[in-house]
């Protein structure tokens, strides 16, 4: 009888690419505005890596670029396990971590799911950092290999998704709290109501009203409204600096743009042409803005990287 094949897998820090990784965020950090005559540094040291700057604020800005750029290149940052920051007596910030190899529990169960799910004629076995993939045929074991790497790239898609979500929030919200705009209280209202309402509808899917829904939460329509009111003073700031930087630039959407868009939709959505009027007519104010706003948005990232 032919022996079982099998092979482990295990994540490996490739430290070349963590220095990689390294250099790029020093290269974008030394040319950011928020960062002139700011202290900082990233070094890594043995298994170590060691990070400072000029406060905890600073500090968690230098590791959001420094995890965005280590997830394009491929290291897992579940690899790399943090201590909690220290501080010296002229106030600035330390925070170091382990480089660590060995998949974690939570990573070899998603795999071993998904291997499940495959209906690929292996056995998947965690043992302690590793994931043990045993078959019969080479040929599973090959399409597993092959499962695995597709499975990483989702994951560090999504993870570098997630990080540049973030930080451009981040972006955002810096240039949004360092501008002086006129904010109209018709505004804040209007936007608060919005998304009061918009609230509603999403409970009202799982029949439940804004009074059972205050009642599970412990809260009140005032605190719900005040909440709401926070939210939407930050929502009309954001759109009027967005807009504000638009007309300096001379950014606009142009009818060919906006008419392609909606033909995407139309297209993805199956609309007949009574209803793709409707919907356009609905919409088109909307789209006009989410299309300058993504131009702004693109052109803040281009200038601050």
């Amino acid at each position: 009888m032919a022996k079982d094949a099998s092979f482990d897998i295990v994540s490996e820090l490739n430290k070349e690419e963590v220095k990689n990784g390294i250099q790029i965020a020093l290269k974008e950090l030394k040319n950011r505005f928020d960062f002139k005559g700011s202290p900082f540094e990233i070094k890594l040291e043995a298994n170590q890596l060691v990070i400072k700057a000029e406060d905890d604020y600073k500090l968690e800005q230098v590791k959001d670029v420094l995890f965005s750029k280590l997830i394009k290149r491929g290291v897992p940052l579940k690899n790399i396990q943090f201590s909690s920051s220290e501080h010296s007596l002229g106030g600035n910030a330390r925070q170091s971590a382990e480089l660590v190899n060995g998949i974690d529990k939570d990573s070899a169960k998603k795999i071993t799911t998904a291997i499940k799910n495959s209906k690929i004629k292996v056995k998947a076995q965690i043992q302690d950092d590793q994931l043990r993939i045993t078959g019969k045929s080479r040929d599973d074991l090959q399409k597993v290999i092959s499962l695995v790497k597709e499975l990483e790239r989702q994951m560090n898609a999504k993870k570098q998704n997630d990080a540049d979500n973030e930080y451009l929030g981040k972006l955002i919200k810096e240039i949004v709290d360092h501008s002086e705009v006129e904010i109209e209280p018709d505004m804040v209202e209007k936007r608060t109501n919005e998304i009061i309402k918009y609230l509603e509808q999403n409970i009202g899917q799982y029949g439940m009203d804004i009074n059972a829904y205050l009642s599970m939460s412990g809260q009140t329509m005032e605190t719900l409204k005040e909440q709401a009111k926070a939210q939407a003073t930050s929502a009309v700031k954001s759109d009027l600096v967005i807009a504000e930087i638009a007309a300096i630039e001379g950014i606009v959407a142009d009818d060919a743009e906006i008419n392609a868009t909606f033909e995407q939709y139309k297209n993805q959505y199956g609309l007949d042409n009574e209803e793709f009027e409707k919907f356009k007519k609905a919409n088109i104010e909307n789209l006009a803005h989410d299309l300058v706003t993504r131009k702004v948005i693109d052109l803040l990232i281009k200038n601050n990287n």
